[in-house]
This record gives C-alpha cells, structure tokens and sequence, in this order.
C-alpha cells in the first residue's frame, strides 16, 4: 500500500485506505477521525470545495490547529488596538435600551401572550358550555310548554301560562345559581381576565 504521510495529530501513517483530508492551510495530513470529522462532513467539504474553485480558487480548508493559531492571534490583535475614545462613542441615554432589554421584554411579551390565549381558550369553552346549558334549559322549557298546550287543548289558557312562567322561572334560578356557583370559583388574575382555578 502506497503511504500518503503521517497524521499530524496522531503521528501514524495515512494509507489510501484510511479516510483522510489534506489541510491547504498548513500542507498536513490527518485522519479524519484525529480532527473529529466524519465521512458525511469530508464528502461535504469535497463539494464545497469544488464549488468554491469554480467560482473563486480562493477558497482553501484550514486545519483546526491553524484555525485555533488564527484566531488567538486576532484576539490578541484586538486586545493590544487602543480602546475607542469616549468622545468617539455614542452618547446613550439612560432610557435608551440596548438589545438584550428588548429581547428580555420580547421574551415576557411572548409568555404574556401565550398566558392570555390560555386563559381565553379556558373562558372561550366556559362560555360554550355555558351556552349548551342554556340551550339545554330553552329546550326542555319548549317542551314543557308544548306537553301543556297538548294536555290542555288550548294555547295561551291563564293556568299553562302561570305553570309555564313557574317553571320557566324555576329553570332560569337554577341556571343562573349554577353560573354564580361557576364564575365565583374561578380566580382574578391580577391584569384583570378571569382564569379557572
């Protein structure tokens, strides 16, 4: 087997059987298990390098250990630049608010808005149910007053009339005690919207 080189980071040789990138930025070899990559990735950087040779030929892969060289020299470029003056910066105002306070209001708003379309949903299925009583109560009140007018032969006699109001009224208490029961043991948030226990 013909050997390509050894791996910089392990030191053993690389043979046309081990999978294997070669680093532009430093002429070094390595498996690409030593540079954590995987099949996938250096099938990946193969395309990506043939895309960018057709379009720029300036386009190299660097190792991690040219990388890492790289960008600790910028940080110590960056540290060793003199700082900006204070008559250079902008001004900020103390109500001025920097990113981070808009994202953290961004963030409450969100929860706020997801609190509140609970708490509609729970009032929206309340209300139903609500409505499905009261269609239940008009239903069986429909009932009542047609069995009477049945019974007694006659619309609008003065005894179906009182019987139906009596019982008409006795429905719309229970009803309504049953609402009041309800609504009074759901809890008051503080914003003012009424949330179920």
């Amino acid at each position: 087997m013909s050997q390509t080189g050894n791996c910089a980071a392990c030191s053993l040789a690389i043979t046309r059987k081990h999978y294997s990138i070669l680093w532009f930025s430093c002429d070094q070899w390595n498996h690409i298990k030593c540079v954590d990559l995987s099949v996938a990735q250096l099938k990946n950087f193969e395309m990506e390098l043939k895309k960018s040779l057709k379009k720029s030929r300036g386009d190299r892969w660097n190792c991690p250990s040219c990388l890492r060289a790289e960008v600790q020299k910028s940080q110590a470029n960056r540290k060793s630049l003199s700082p900006v003056p204070s008559s250079v910066q902008p001004e900020r105002n103390p109500g001025d608010l920097t990113l981070l306070d808009i994202m953290n209001k961004l963030d409450r708003m969100e929860l706020e808005s997801r609190e509140l379309a609970r708490i509609y949903n729970e009032q929206l299925e309340v209300n139903n149910k609500l409505q499905r009583e009261i269609d239940n109560v008009n239903s069986r009140m429909l009932a009542v007053e047609n069995e009477l007018k049945k019974r007694n032969g006659l619309s609008g006699t003065d005894q179906s009339e009182e019987f139906y109001q009596e019982y008409y009224d006795r429905e719309q208490h229970c009803l309504m005690e049953y609402a009041s029961n309800f609504i009074m043991s759901l809890e008051i948030l503080p914003w003012g919207k009424v949330s179920a226990c």
